[in-house]
């Protein structure tokens, strides 16, 4: 039997507002609708609806668009390294290591995650609606005499993904190291100091009535935050210097449970906080020092379209693929100082690099020219470590703040690079293919590569006195295993390579000791 409607009424504007469950069951209904609801069309438009972020990649569309929507609909997170305070997301801390060498899944069953965000001790997960997922503390640095007593809400240890409950859908997310700041739909900037008790910054310099006052993106230092509008301006505020009330508060109130109940959802009370934002110099009009780039073909003016945070500095990207920085963000007073500071071009991420990976003849390494494209991705670390990308092309540098010349990965040649993440002594790059590669200290086990070898036997603490064979001994500290080249992670160890190769990584993030991974299964059947 068919349908009363036109296939293309069907297709364009009925199912297309349906969700992909309800139109899987209509399609269970008949051999009519099975065809329908099978149509490449109709998943593509839900994909390119409900999972923006990841219908750009080639690999992913080539196992078809029905198949990516269900393998989108149910993503997998994974944690690795130093997972105490909560970060593990199970709900439990182990007593003597946290430290996890492999990946371990963290459950949030029937959310569509789309993109994870590492804080210093947690980990923020945003789903495909928008709404917000927390787990970890936002507090961990302070000390354990400190944790007995009353201690501030930033210490709270949340040791379960929760849902925050916020006016409206959250759609960026970044992390200071004691603070995080959130951009919602309506470009409304909220600012958590405690996971229950936010705050929404009020200006007239931000209230979404002009392009040179809507936000688009913000961006955390360690004790500041920076917002990015549509006409390429940049806003900094300090949030500690906002939200004096909360630094006195206490747990003995009716936080005091807060971590340990059942609830899977945390009732934010929301504040309203006015306050005038310092807005940075304009960009120059003419960069020192920059060359063509291909920014001939670009618009006329320049303009910041994307931003990053380190220490005291601001990172802007333009338009035209170039880097720039502003620095001496201490505090207030230094911005009121610097007011005729102007940002300087990073001119080292635009020239042509020498790319050592290339073989060596005659006993000498012959320096070869490597061309970049316009850069159009950047990631930061505290305080000073910048990466500059081209996911079109794979071409990535690293470097720092100063004018030392940054670096190429010879590991990635050859490699088309989706997302760049950094932690304190790692970094980790997804690959369009959906393959993870990290590098660097393995010492808390963020790389993922699995448990040391070799490790010492265990032994009796020192001074103590075995009275017994079976006298349960201290364990040994596993022995890291540090990488100099990017080395793939596996999602499900002690599995064989053909189910190895049904893990696509979608998504990374790291901070510190740990790593987080949104990982799906592309032969995942309903």
């Amino acid at each position: 039997m068919g349908s009363l409607y036109p296939l293309e009424i069907l297709l364009h504007h009925l199912l297309v507002f349906s969700s992909g469950r309800d139109i899987r069951s209509l399609g269970c209904t008949s051999r009519f609708f099975a065809g329908v609801c099978s149509d490449e069309t109709l998943w593509r438009k839900k994909c390119e609806e409900e999972f923006t972020r990841f219908t750009s990649n080639a690999a992913l569309q080539r196992v078809g668009w029905k198949k990516l929507f269900i393998a989108l609909s149910f993503p997998r997170i994974f944690v690795l390294g130093h997972l105490a305070h909560g970060r593990r997301g199970a709900g439990w801390q182990t007593n003597d290591d946290d430290r996890s060498f492999v990946p371990v899944e963290v459950k949030l069953p029937g959310v569509r995650v789309v993109r994870l965000v590492a804080g210093p001790w947690s980990f923020s997960a945003l789903d495909s609606e928008g709404s917000m997922f927390v787990w970890g503390a936002l507090d961990g640095d302070r000390p354990m005499i400190q944790r007995l007593a009353p201690f501030s809400l930033g210490c709270i240890v949340v040791k379960s993904p929760r849902k925050l409950i916020l006016p409206n859908p959250v759609r960026d997310i970044s992390y200071g190291n004691l603070h995080c700041t959130v951009l919602d739909s309506r470009g409304q900037i909220w600012t958590f100091t405690n996971w229950f008790r936010p705050f929404r910054l009020e200006s007239a310099q931000l209230d979404c009535h002009s392009p040179e006052t809507t936000p688009t993106q913000v961006a955390c230092g360690p004790h500041f935050s920076a917002v990015l509008t549509q006409s390429g301006d940049v806003f900094v505020f300090f949030p500690f210097n906002l939200d004096r009330e909360d630094r006195h508060l206490t747990v003995d109130g009716p936080y005091a449970s807060a971590s340990l109940d059942k609830s899977s959802t945390i009732q934010c009370i929301t504040r309203t906080l006015r306050a005038k934002p310092h807005r940075l110099p304009s960009i120059p009009t003419r960069l020192d020092g920059a060359n063509d780039n291909g920014s001939s073909k670009g618009p006329n003016r320049e303009f910041l379209i994307r931003i990053a945070a380190l220490s005291q500095q601001v990172i802007g990207l333009t338009n035209n693929g170039h880097l720039l920085i502003f620095k001496t963000i201490r505090d207030e007073a230094s911005l009121t100082i610097a007011a005729n500071t102007l940002w300087k071009h990073l001119a080292v991420f635009c020239e042509p690099q020498d790319d050592m990976s290339t073989p060596q003849r005659a006993g000498r390494v012959i320096p070869q020219a490597l061309f970049l494209p316009p850069i159009s991705e950047i990631a930061t670390h505290f305080p000073d470590v910048i990466v500059a990308y081209s996911p079109e092309t794979g071409s990535m540098l690293i470097g720092r703040s100063s004018d030392e010349p940054p670096v190429t990965v010879p590991g990635l040649r050859n490699r088309t690079i989706a997302s760049v993440a950094l932690g304190k002594g790692h970094r980790a790059v997804l690959t369009a293919d959906g393959e993870l590669l990290t590098w660097g200290a393995g010492v808390s086990g963020a790389l993922g590569h699995g448990a040391p070898t070799g490790a010492p036997q265990a032994q009796p603490p020192m001074g103590a006195v075995v009275i017994a064979q079976h006298q349960p001994l201290r364990p040994p500290v596993p022995q890291a295993r540090n990488a100099g080249v990017p080395t793939p992670v596996h999602f499900d160890h002690g599995a064989d390579a053909q189910k190895r190769l049904e893990m696509f990584c979608i998504d990374v993030t790291a901070r510190e000791s740990h790593t987080g991974a949104l990982v799906v299964n592309l032969e995942r059947n309903l």
